[in-house]
């Protein structure tokens, strides 16, 4: 036998409450990398014949770093392990990670999980290709046997840039602006 229900006797949902406070007194928001022109070379920190990165964001405190890569030429960079998860906007160029059937072109988010061994590979264009990467450390460069050469994390990344833009003569002042 069913009862019928009265309108009074259900239970009246609570008012609804996120879960979740979208900004909080005790975090700083802040414009980071403001004005960045991704096609202009200053700031950009030579690695490789091929390769240069710009620091964007750097949070020495979380091991993590935001930077645009710029690649010239076509063909594959050296082998790498992320040991955390980390994005790849395409702001300019054709790319994709070695093994893989896609390609990237501009605008397009790339996503990598944590543990992923990867050498981007670059198509030849009259323009090069340009990334917005976000970087959790360390990072593992990797030989063709897949053993590490080298690791970077963010300490790392910021000793070098440092030496870079102090021997270039362009000071460390913009880099400063970066520290979160």
């Amino acid at each position: 036998m069913t009862l019928p229900l009265q309108e009074d006797t259900l239970p009246r949902p609570a008012p609804h409450r996120p879960k979740y406070r979208i900004v909080r007194s005790d975090k700083t928001a802040g414009l980071a990398g403001a004005g960045v022109d991704a096609e202009s070379a200053e700031f950009y920190l030579p690695y490789s014949e091929r390769l240069s990165t710009r620091p964007v964001w750097i949070c020495p405190a979380q091991n993590r770093w935001c930077m645009m890569m710029r690649i010239t030429g076509s063909g594959e960079l050296p082998l790498f392990r992320h040991v955390k998860k980390g994005f790849r906007y395409t702001v300019a160029g054709r790319w994709r990670c070695s093994g893989q059937d896609w390609i990237a072109n501009r605008d397009d988010l790339v996503f990598h999980d944590a543990d992923s061994e990867f050498a981007v590979e670059t198509f030849a264009d009259d323009e090069p290709t340009i990334l917005m990467a976000t970087v959790e450390g360390p990072v593992h460069r990797l030989d063709d046997q897949g053993r590490v050469v080298c690791t970077v994390n963010v300490a790392d990344y910021l000793r070098h840039a440092t030496r870079y833009l102090e021997a270039s003569g362009q000071g460390t002042k913009h880099l400063a602006s970066m520290i979160r």
